[in-house]
């Protein structure tokens, strides 16, 4: 009988990039259950009129780095979420190249997902309303898709700033997810 551990909400999934990485292929497929909802918000928001695509490159770029990941730099969600958004950022800017800019989508990116992601979601939106107005627009555009250049251009903010604060409120919201959130 085949362990399905890693598909329950609430399991404990801090093995299944390390399994990815020695080329498990059921661990691959766990993956997909598990982050699958969450993968596919992201692209519907920032890769809409290729979604199908977009998909299959980010968890083809999860592979590739499932290597790198360390479960005491984070949790793994935010590693899968994080190599996801980098792949479809740079799939966003390749899509800008070729022809009219995108619209981005409405998207749920909760929906679907499992509860201690749900946990870990609301926490960020929490530490994301608690810090100033300037690094919160900052990572809010961040977390739409925009490049720090894309994000100073429409803040009308020195790039330096910009990436300071991104920089800073994304710590502040990592220090909230991990519990160590004293103030942001």
């Amino acid at each position: 009988m085949r362990d399905r551990s890693e598909d329950r909400p609430g399991a404990t999934v801090g093995t299944l990039l390390d399994r990815i990485a020695a080329g498990d292929e059921e661990a691959a497929r766990a993956c997909i259950r598990r982050y699958g909802p969450l993968v596919t918000a992201m692209a519907r928001r920032l890769c809409p009129f290729e979604v199908d695509d977009a998909v299959q490159d980010a968890f083809v770029e999860i592979w590739r780095s499932a290597p790198r990941f360390r479960a005491d730099s984070g949790p793994e969600h935010v590693f899968v979420m994080t190599v996801t958004r980098h792949r479809l950022v740079d799939r966003r800017r390749a899509a800008k190249r070729r022809g009219p800019p995108l619209v981005l989508a409405d998207s749920a990116p909760d929906r679907g997902a499992p509860p201690e992601v749900l946990v870990d979601l609301s926490r960020c939106r929490d530490a994301i309303a608690r810090l100033d107005d300037g690094p919160r627009a900052a990572v809010m555009l961040a977390c739409e898709g925009l490049t720090h250049e894309e994000i100073a251009e429409s803040t009308q903010l020195p790039l330096g700033t910009v990436k300071s604060h991104v920089r800073r409120g994304l710590a502040a919201v990592r220090r909230a997810l991990l519990g160590e959130d004293s103030e942001s």
